[in-house]
């Protein structure tokens, strides 16, 4: 590792390097300093990863580009795997977005103020993607959202349905759009929303999962 470590700090390309595993840091070259305008001398591995990474593409880190936003700037984080004798890392590589990236940092940013529930869901009714609004209702932050499903949120009964509400969306490919009548933990009260499902679809034409949003309609309903 430390002969890894070693070789990235001196490119003069942006590198982070993180832990194939856990994803946790293992080092930062100075460039990625620079333009993660972080200092050094005073970064902390513990926190480091949470100070230069929002993303809503974490379960995706191992096989995809990630997309990120720092101080006015859409940043891409690029993975390539590495391999020593003993482990296997990611290196990172940070550049600043192109346009069409640029453009996918706003579309996030127009779906985080719609005032309706934006999500993603993948074949095992687990999140992929959650706007604001989604995480705020949840509780958590995105990190904490992704990858985890409806039993995690709403509880056995309510998960279970809304997994049963899905299930023509990503067995039959059906567009579903219906009024559910959801229990929300943590507000302890019940929710009415209205919502749209679709399938989702892979590069080759194959259903990776769904997109749904959902708008709470539940003052209208009182």
């Amino acid at each position: 590792m430390m002969q890894i470590s070693s070789l990235f700090a001196q490119l003069n390309e942006a590198y982070i390097l993180i832990d194939q595993e856990d994803v946790s840091l293992v080092s930062i070259n100075e460039p990625a300093c620079k333009l993660l305008d972080l200092e050094m001398s005073s970064l902390e591995t513990s926190t480091l990863w949470a100070q230069i990474i929002r993303t809503r593409l974490l379960s995706e880190i191992k096989t995809s580009p990630i997309n990120a936003f720092h101080n006015q700037r859409h940043l891409v984080f690029t993975p390539s795997p590495i391999t020593d004798d003993t482990s296997t890392f990611l290196a990172l590589h940070i550049s600043i977005a192109t346009p069409s990236e640029e453009a996918l940092h706003n579309f996030f940013s127009i779906v985080d103020n719609l005032g309706a529930y934006v999500y993603c869901k993948d074949l095992n009714y687990n999140y992929t993607y959650a706007n604001q609004q989604v995480c705020e209702l949840f509780g958590k932050p995105i990190e904490e959202v992704i990858g985890n499903n409806d039993l995690a949120f709403f509880g056995d009964e309510t998960g279970k349905h809304l997994q049963e509400v899905d299930k023509p969306v990503i067995v039959d490919e059906q567009t579903v759009e219906a009024e559910e009548i959801n229990y929300i933990p943590s507000l302890k009260q019940y929710k009415h929303y209205l919502s749209a499902k679709k399938p989702l679809y892979d590069r080759f034409g194959q259903c990776c999962g769904l997109f749904g949003i959902s708008t709470d309609i539940t003052e209208q309903k009182n």
